[in-house]
């Protein structure tokens, strides 16, 4: 570690400010959460939890940001994300709309081919005197900031990896090493939530048909749709996270081979309530000797839906170097994945008034069932980096030092059991991750060390099939072809991956 130069109030102001045009911002779910923030964290299958290489480490365990080289780091890096899956049988759905399903329904030929994740990977750190140290890191995605995205339930759908990698994410901390070698750290997730409002009204005049007139749509003379008002409102939640980083050996001399680390986040998500008010303004008239009638119908609706569900998290994480050219780490996670929310559209409340009838919330029922048993789950992560001798040089470079990084773990499904409705897709994951790094002098004498990583890393779901009792007759959702046993099945397994490059710099 460097020692701390002396700050000058200047400095102190542009890291106050670091914090100040941070704070306001989210740390969300995104690519981020599947793989692992910056080439440190990826090339170790998304561990090393005690091991801190890079500014991205806020993410996960902002108290180690007193532990990183240098007084001022920046790092740059982009990075592909790919994912295919087992193609989905035909499906039997309504697609020519008509209300019913039957033969006259082409089969739904849905397939799970999911957006890309690519984007950019941005991360700052800066040291505030010798025990304090700021940091910030980002994620921003090539092709949209936040998605927000529901699915049909009754529709295979791998939903963990549909919108969850259109998202980007942002976070901000600090550390603080108050006694020598143990530095706690926290930050602050801002999750939006938003709230819409509609309110609509629609008039539409029907008119008796006049002789020889058979075609129905010239019974409609006229449809005026008013919409009144519609609001959307973002507010912010804000997410806690907290952390330690314990270098045993600045406080055991003999133990300078261990550091230990631990963090704790909360959980969020993105709720979206949408309160619907609509009146339907019937008029009818020149209807034989029926006097004309005016038939109001006034619907009143509240949905929820609850999009990229973002459990709580409890983690911990040992670091040893049995040797100085070797570093082997194990990480364990607790994630509470018990009170999931998926996103789907949920009526919250509905109602329905009119003069001649009244349909009240407890009579209308959820046509989207919501029917989940979910389990808290125990990730595990072990790995390593070996750096390879150092090679000085007769150049600008002055050295050369590259490390290799590799990791491994496996990643449960949360997923117990759903009703036969249903048909969300999960499995297991073996997760195996690689990557290399390059570090020299800087020869442009712009910072001190530059540094040059590749990264990569592999989700392999577990092979199974999702099976459904048929039901007799077409149903949506299920499979047209049956087995001999009287069960569809859907095929489940895929692969997800991320591949890419990043640059840092300490100065």
């Amino acid at each position: 570690m460097n020692p701390a130069k002396r700050r000058t109030p200047r400095s102190l102001v542009r890291a106050a400010l670091l914090c100040a045009l941070a704070g306001p911002l989210a740390a969300q779910a995104s690519p981020v959460s599947i793989f692992g923030a910056g080439a440190g964290s990826i090339s170790s299958a998304g561990g090393g939890l005690a091991m801190p290489r890079d500014g991205s480490i806020v993410f996960t365990n902002p108290a180690a940001l007193v532990r990183l080289p240098g007084e001022n780091g920046v790092l740059l890096g982009y990075a592909l994300v790919r994912s295919h899956f087992e193609e989905f049988p035909e499906l039997y759905w309504d697609t020519n709309r008509d209300g019913q399903i039957d033969d006259d329904d082409t089969p739904l030929d849905l397939q799970p081919a999911y957006e890309t994740g690519d984007g950019l990977h941005l991360a700052l750190h800066r040291r505030v005197g010798r025990r304090f140290a700021l940091g910030a890191a980002l994620f921003w995605p090539k092709d949209r900031i936040i998605k927000l995205s529901t699915f049909e339930p009754e529709l295979p759908n791998y939903f963990m990896f549909d919108s969850r990698m259109q998202r980007y994410g942002l976070a901000v901390g600090f550390g603080w090493e108050q006694i020598r070698g143990l530095s706690l750290g926290g930050g602050v997730r801002i999750i939006p939530q938003a709230r819409y409002d509609i309110s609509a009204t629609i008039d539409a005049s029907f008119q008796g048909a006049e002789e020889g007139v058979d075609d129905p749509n010239e019974l409609v003379s006229e449809v005026t749709v008013d919409v009144h008002e519609m609001s959307l409102d973002l507010i912010t939640d804000f997410i806690p996270v907290v952390s330690f980083h314990w270098d045993v050996g600045q406080l055991i001399p003999h133990m300078q081979w261990l550091q230990l680390a631990g963090s704790w986040h909360g959980s969020g998500g993105l709720p979206v309530d949408v309160d619907g008010d609509l009146q339907v303004n019937a008029a009818i008239t020149d209807v034989g000797s029926l006097d004309d009638i005016l038939m109001p119908v006034l619907v009143r609706t509240q949905l929820g839906v609850y999009d990229h569900y973002l459990p709580a998290q409890l983690c911990f994480g040992a670091s040893v170097q049995p040797f100085e050219f070797m570093t082997v780490f194990v990480d364990a996670q607790r994630t509470y994945w018990e009170a999931m929310e998926i996103n789907v559209t949920e009526v919250v409340y509905a109602h329905v008034e009119s003069p001649l009838f009244t349909v009240h919330d407890e009579d209308i029922s959820e046509g989207n069932p919501m029917d989940f048993t979910w389990r808290n789950t125990w990730a595990f992560r072990v790995g390593g980096e070996l750096a390879l001798p150092r090679w000085d040089v007769n150049n600008p470079l002055q050295y050369v030092q590259v490390r290799l990084r590799g990791g491994g773990g496996i990643e449960p499904s949360p997923l117990v059991e759903q009703s036969e409705l249903t048909a969300i897709l999960d499995s297991d994951r073996l997760v195996l991750g690689g990557g290399l790094q390059v570090e020299h002098r800087d020869p442009f004498n712009l910072a001190q060390v530059t540094r040059w990583s590749v990264f990569g890393q592999l989700h392999l779901l577990a092979d199974g099939e999702f099976q459904r009792r048929d039901p007799g007759v077409p149903t949506g959702g299920h499979p047209v072809e049956v087995g001999s046993d009287g069960y569809t099945s859907i095929p489940v397994g895929g692969r997800v991956w991320t591949l890419g490059g990043q640059l840092e710099l300490d100065y």
